[in-house]
Order: structure tokens, then C-alpha cells, then sequence
């Protein structure tokens, strides 16, 4: 992870507009997703130790919203396995297919198509067959 020296600072006065500023930005275990944007109307109002606050906010909701998306990512695997391996059953059942030649199927499907393989593996549970 970075440390506040990625904390990028600005100053800017104009009419209703902030006098102050700084982004920490916040990253997990990877490139930063997403920034923690502070503004004053006061010139100067961040001191070292409001940037390094900042920062550690930032970086520590990065690393939850990080391990959200991981967990999501997870729960969305596992759905999709248990629909492929549904049916790649359908299909061994029907047409005396091994699970090799069952899956080899579905993938042949899902590149001559165009088609994510969970998308086509959802088709045969839904209709019974690839037609």
C-alpha cells in the first residue's frame, strides 16, 4: 500500500469553492479504487496530521470494500459451478455423455456461440437440452 505521500493536494479560491483539499487515495492489495475527497473553505486547513488520517481512512475502506467485492466474486463462482455441474448432469443423463464430454460440450457451445458457459449451463438447466 501507498502511504499519504500519494495524497495529492490542492488549493483553489474562487467564488463558493473550496480553499483546501486533499484525496488520499485508498487501495487494497492492488492499483487504488477510489479516492477520500476532503475539502475547506479554510486555506491551509490540512495539517500532515489530517493527511495521514485521511489516508488511513481511505485505505482501510478500500480494503473492506476490496474484500466485499472478493466475497461477492466468491459467492458468484460457486453459484455459477453448481449451475455448470447441474448441468453437465442434465446432459450426461440424456445423452450417456462422460463429465469430461458433458463439459467439453458446454464449452464447445459457449465459443461457437458466443456465449459465457454459465449463461448456456443456465439454457439446459432451464429447457433440458442445448436447441
Amino acid at each position: 500500500m501507498k502511504g499519504p505521500a500519494s495524497t495529492r493536494r490542492s488549493t483553489r479560491r474562487a467564488s463558493g469553492s473550496f480553499a483546501s483539499r486533499i484525496s488520499p487515495t485508498g487501495s487494497g492489495n492492488g492499483p487504488p479504487l477510489g479516492a477520500l475527497n476532503l475539502y475547506s473553505r479554510k486555506s491551509g486547513a490540512f495539517t500532515q496530521v489530517s493527511e495521514l488520517a485521511g489516508w488511513l481512512l481511505a485505505s482501510h475502506t478500500a480494503v473492506a470494500f476490496s474484500s466485499a467485492r472478493y466475497h461477492a466474486q466468491m459467492e458468484r463462482a460457486v453459484a455459477t459451478r453448481h449451475v455448470i455441474g447441474e448441468a453437465m448432469g442434465i446432459l450426461m443423463g440424456s445423452h450417456h455423455l462422460t463429465e469430461k464430454q458433458a463439459f467439453d460440450v458446454l464449452r464447445r457451445y459457449s465459443q461457437e456461440k458466443n456465449v459465457k458457459l454459465r449463461e448456456v449451463a443456465r439454457v439446459v438447466c432451464e429447457q433440458g437440452s442445448l436447441s
